[in-house]
């Protein structure tokens, strides 16, 4: 038996590891380049643990690839699940709780900023650790704004603006604005005064600001304010945007190093327009360990976990990637502080998460989350009205929710 004395988290972490090396395995759907240099950067900085990495698919098909592992006994050790999807999971103890682990570093969890705390838990438990915080915003092609008569430094606040705007930007072959896919769908449900599902379990996709978000998203996509093609597929949208055919979008605040570096005119990046309030979800992906896996593997995997979360490697990914920062060392790193001041994009970023909110992760949230998109679509082809689609989908989530 060695100790591995290893330098992570606040402090030094000292582990007991048999002279063999540990091999474990992490799937995830982050196909991001500073992640997969930090998961090398481990294997690198020490020999008693090896971490292979897997990229399982999107988020979608990462739950259902797991679903089938913990079936046939072959789970990861660590597994990255988005936010709202790892409920389904705690739930049929498949993710180890992680109390006894913090306790044993409680300077990690008290340094944990409010977002990221906000992710990590299912029914009070800690199931996960946050490794990626972003929110929504809105892109916008400045060139088309100008050429539309539109002042390119005033983009539209409010739903009514956005209304605006997009007609004015559209003509033949271009559109205003992209219909923004499910997670945002749910911020402008949000915004009006709606909800999916409260705290208290109580289903309100069919209640009136709920059903009136999505009337005003389908009215742009009547009048000809939106590609009813991309308001079908979300994929399209964002070719029509960096095509320089499209006005706005809604996209994820990780991904403006993506569009910065990629669209062929000058971006605009804003917050979410406003209506009865501002709100946009929180989003992300939180890791979490299986319980099924023996105890040396459960240490490595906790090792691995708090290397990710150490707050220069947390600075990696808020200066490389634009994810938010997860701690409050992290946010007081000096290359944490400078790429704020030169980046200004990140003031509203800020501006976003302080209106940012958790979306509930029950078990069945992974299904809810894919049906939603089919009952959007039968909206815009004319299979039903809002309130007829949503009154199904009401009465299915609740059917979904009552299962055990």
């Amino acid at each position: 038996m060695r100790v591995w004395k290893f330098v992570v988290g606040l402090g030094v972490l000292l582990i007991p590891f048999s002279l063999a090396q540990v091999q474990i395995t992490v799937w995830h759907s982050v196909n991001d380049p500073a992640l997969r240099q930090l998961i090398q950067g481990f294997n690198r900085a020490q020999d008693e643990v090896r971490v292979e990495e897997v990229y399982a698919g999107d988020h979608n098909e990462l739950v259902t690839r797991l679903q089938a592992a913990v079936a046939a006994r072959r789970q990861p050790e660590v597994v990255f699940l988005e936010v709202t999807r790892f409920g389904l999971f705690a739930e049929r103890g498949v993710l180890e709780r992680l109390e006894p682990y913090l306790r044993s570093d409680p300077a990690l969890q008290a340094d944990l900023l409010p977002a990221a705390r906000s992710v990590s838990t299912y029914r009070n438990r800690t199931y996960v650790l946050p490794l990626v915080v972003v929110v929504p915003v809105m892109y916008y092609n400045k060139a088309l704004f100008k050429q539309a008569g539109l002042d390119p430094q005033r983009p539209p606040r409010t739903w009514g603006e956005l209304e605006a705007a997009a007609r004015r930007l559209s003509r033949e072959g271009q559109w205003g604005v992209n219909i923004p896919g499910q997670w945002v769908r749910w911020a402008f449900v949000k915004q009006n005064g709606g909800e999916w599902i409260d705290e208290g379990g109580r289903v309100l996709i069919n209640a009136a600001p709920s059903v009136a978000a999505y009337e005003y998203l389908l009215r742009l996509v009547r009048q000809g304010s939106a590609s009813r093609e991309a308001a079908l597929k979300e994929d399209v949208g964002r070719q029509l945007f960096y095509a320089g055919r499209v006005g706005v979008t809604f996209d994820s605040s990780g991904n403006y190093g993506f569009y910065a570096q990629n669209v062929g005119f000058e971006l605009g990046v804003a917050a979410l327009p406003c209506q009865v309030k501002c709100a946009a979800p929180i989003g992300g992906t939180a890791m979490g360990m299986t319980a099924a896996a023996p105890p040396e593997k459960k240490r490595a995997a906790w090792a691995f976990m708090r290397y990710l979360l150490h707050p220069e490697n947390n600075a990696r990914l808020v200066t490389q990637s634009n994810f938010m920062p997860l701690r409050q060392s992290t946010l007081e790193r000096p290359e944490v502080q400078a790429h704020f001041r030169t980046n200004p994009q990140w003031q509203l970023f800020n501006q976003q998460l302080k209106v940012a909110f958790p979306r509930p992760r029950p078990p069945a949230m992974p299904a809810i989350r894919l049906m939603e998109e089919t009952v959007w679509q039968s909206m815009v082809v004319g299979q039903k009205t809002p309130q007829q689609a949503l009154d199904d989908f009401a009465a299915e989530i609740r059917r979904m929710l009552a299962q055990p």
